[in-house]
């Protein structure tokens, strides 16, 4: 309802004689009720949809600026919210929401109640992940102060400041089980697959802090096929992160710490600021391989990426240029009937694409979308009591 009706409304209901404070109390009221009623209705804007081979699910959408993550049904009407500003949310198999908000980790009920929070002394940033055994893994931002190694380098009596990242995993209560620092197991001289810079204001940058690695991605590797066949590296419990700025994923061996395998790519000149590695776990079409989205750059798009680790051949890929891009953020799965869902989050769009590389749902929704999730329509008891919509 607009905001002008709302005062027509008013005065024709004679609310006008309350006195002047409660006419405010009352017309602000109104207005959020009716922004909730408002945001209750939220569709998204289907551009294609192919029914037939589409994988019908409920998806999770997190807006970060409308302090929401929703909840669309099969048609892509809105179903459920949190009142929630996140950058990073999944759903639990007891259809908890886990989400990331003001620098921590919360846990929230259907009805949005937080049940449980967990902090850092950094900010708690991008990624976590729920392991098997029910501890949590998640990124935490730091600082380094490091004198630089190389003698080319002005004033290199100078300490530089770094922002790194470090990888823990604690219990639900936020005990602390486990740590990995990225300048543990990175030469944090290096600037991985990117070029390092060469201007003079980057080689000094005294006064300023080196975004060193960004860490974006912590996944853990499924029971899969390379470990039975012998190989350690892909042993399951290690890690899988990408660090965006080096334009690098990495598995790390979680029982000695260290980096065991790398990817950087050789696909049309390899990743650019990529996002959300993992492996495809065993049950979907591509057990073993490993998904990247590569954000790229505005002038060859994105481009969606599954590789064989073992050999590091690029087996499946979608791209379209640049009508296909996402300048930051973006993520991908692999779907139970075949599909990989792509979320291209700069233009908040969603795609479902087939292995022939064709198109068959695209929508676009709410403004500031991160990392949307599709989930089977059984996933969770509170699945069952929402009722989707017919239209579509």
């Amino acid at each position: 309802m607009p905001f002008g009706r709302i005062l027509v409304d008013i005065a024709e209901c004679r609310l006008f004689q309350m006195p002047f404070a409660f006419f405010i109390i009352f017309l602000v009221s109104m207005n959020c009720a009716i922004a909730q009623s408002d945001i209750a209705q939220i569709e998204l804007q289907t551009i294609t949809h192919d029914k037939q081979r589409t994988f019908e699910g409920f998806t999770l959408y997190p807006a970060s600026p409308q302090s929401s993550v929703f909840l669309f049904d099969p048609h892509g009407t809105s179903v459920h919210r949190w009142k929630v500003k996140t950058v990073r949310a999944k759903l639990l198999p007891d259809c908890t929401l886990l989400a990331i908000e003001d620098e921590a980790l919360k846990l929230f009920d259907w009805s949005g109640t937080v049940l449980r929070k967990i902090g850092a002394e950094g900010e708690i940033h991008h990624d976590f992940e729920v392991t098997p055994s029910g501890s949590i893994l998640f990124l935490v931002k730091k600082n380094l102060q490091l004198l630089p190694r190389s003698e080319e380098i002005p004033f290199p009596e100078k300490k530089r400041k770094y922002r790194s990242d470090l990888i823990r995993e604690t219990t639900q209560t936020g005990e602390i089980l486990w740590e990995w620092h990225f300048e543990e197991g990175i030469d944090p001289f290096s600037c991985g697959a990117k070029p390092c810079p060469k201007n003079a204001e980057d080689i000094l940058w005294i006064h300023k802090v080196r975004d060193w690695t960004h860490a974006n991605t912590i996944r853990v590797l499924p029971d899969n096929k390379w470990y039975r066949g012998g190989d350690e590296r892909f042993r399951p419990g290690n890690l899988i992160t990408m660090a965006r700025n080096l334009w690098q994923g990495f598995i790390i061996d979680k029982q000695t710490k260290k980096v065991v395998w790398s990817y950087s790519g050789d696909y049309r000149g390899g990743l650019m600021f990529p996002h959300d590695a993992h492996m495809v776990p065993e049950g979907l079409p591509g057990a073993g391989n490993i998904l990247i989205f590569d954000n790229g750059d505005s002038k060859r798009g994105s481009i969606a990426l599954e590789v064989n680790p073992v050999t590091n051949e690029v087996l499946w890929k979608y791209e379209n240029g640049r009508k296909f891009f996402s300048n930051g953020h973006g993520a991908l799965m692999r779907l139970p009937n075949g599909n990989t869902l792509l979320s291209e989050d700069f233009r908040d769009r969603i795609l479902e694409v087939t292995p022939s590389e064709e198109v068959v749902w695209r929508v676009k929704g709410p403004p500031g979308l991160r990392r949307a999730t599709k989930y089977p329509m059984n996933y969770c008891k509170q699945f069952s009591q929402l009722q989707p919509s017919k239209s579509g």
